[in-house]
């Protein structure tokens, strides 16, 4: 009888969770970022390039010029908190490993499909100083947006990573320390 109910509550679990997925809006990166506010508090299903350097954490696309701002839902700064956990199976594992990887000369790049929840403002408001005395002015966190001193007008928090490929880094450096390998795509 007790394997019966876990039966039965494994086979309806399944099927809430496709249901759930079914009604995912499945969105470019483009369009999000033409209206990033229409997606505000979203779960959505979006596949982009994964680019990962300093300080630089996004999800781009090669067809418009912005970016989406990526966030782990532990990550302490994100705000509000989400009311999900990240499904950390082996593709989401994989990609927080990959997002390491970049080197001083290029940044970590990989083609993914992820779903989460979509936090947009279409205006991005100019940060107020408010650094106590003895910070460094322009160092503190103050604007709407997202990502790097709240320069994205949008970001996804991440909750499934559903499928992620890496792509290859250059072979060698650049002849100049300073100089980026044009091979490595640009968003």
């Amino acid at each position: 009888m007790r394997i019966l109910l876990l039966s039965f509550t494994a086979v309806l679990l399944a099927v809430l969770n496709l249901q759930a997925q079914s009604e995912l809006t499945h969105v470019s990166v483009c369009k999000i970022l033409e209206k990033p506010s229409a997606y505000d508090g979203k779960m959505l299903r979006v596949r982009g390039t994964v680019r990962s350097w300093f300080e630089f954490f996004a999800l781009v696309d090669s067809d418009c010029k912005d970016a989406i701002a990526l966030d782990f839902p532990d990550d302490p700064l994100v705000k509000p908190k989400p009311d999900f956990k990240a499904e950390e199976d082996d593709a989401y594992m994989n990609l927080r490993r990959l997002v390491t990887e970049y080197t001083r000369y290029a940044p970590a790049l990989a083609r993914a499909t992820l779903v989460g929840r979509l936090d947009g403002v279409d205006e991005l408001k100019p940060p107020v100083d408010d650094a106590p005395p003895g910070v460094i002015r322009g160092a503190s966190r103050s604007s709407n947006g997202f990502g790097h001193l709240g320069q994205y007008r949008a970001r996804l928090v991440i909750m499934r990573v559903v499928e992620v490929e890496r792509l290859p880094l250059p072979e060698k450096p650049p002849s100049k320390p300073d100089q980026v390998d044009p091979s490595v795509p640009k968003y």
